[in-house]
């Protein structure tokens, strides 16, 4: 009976010996580069402690490309001259002149952006306008006489888009 208990002591011992950090033997101890040129102390050599290298440039990339992509830019919208509500209605406009499309329902929409398909009485014809509040940005989208292959191009990103901007950005 004691043997067992003092053989799960043990075990229990070399379990949590293992958790402990290592010196990784990798790295040799050398002398302080960027800070000074004073060589590491004997008693830090011997716990391990290494000499400050230069960062991994590839991760540093990565770094800054993941914190530029979430950057905010504060230039003004596209349509700066006037409101988004405008060119939805100019979008909508063309779509019941030229397709004769009054009919609609919405796939996506959110507080960033919605997507509404257009279609006109015989289904024939979808067209889909997308409108991006943050970026104040209005498209739509080439006529489909497919519905379905409409709604799978948007989920896949490979719509061809038609999209109007501002006379103002034209003319200056």
């Amino acid at each position: 009976m004691v043997n067992r208990v003092m053989e799960a002591k043990e075990f229990k011992l070399q379990r949590q010996i293992r958790k402990l950090p290592r010196i990784l033997y990798t790295e040799t101890p050398g002398v302080f580069t960027k800070h000074s040129t004073a060589e590491i102390p004997a008693r830090l050599k011997a716990e391990g402690v290494v000499a400050p290298r230069q960062p991994n440039s590839e991760l540093m990339k990565g770094y800054k490309h993941r914190a530029a992509s979430l950057a905010r830019e504060d230039k003004p919208g596209k349509f700066a001259g006037q409101s988004p509500g405008d060119c939805v209605s100019r979008h909508l406009q063309r779509i019941e002149d030229h397709y004769d499309a009054d009919k609609s329902f919405t796939i996506l929409s959110t507080r960033v952006h919605r997507a509404r398909v257009f279609f006109n009485a015989p289904r024939t014809v979808y067209i889909l306008l997308y409108e991006n509040f943050y970026q104040q940005i209005v498209r739509s989208s080439f006529p489909h006489c497919d519905k379905k292959e409409l709604v799978d191009k948007f989920k896949a990103s490979c719509l061809v888009w038609v999209e109007f901007t501002s006379p103002s950005i034209n003319s200056g």
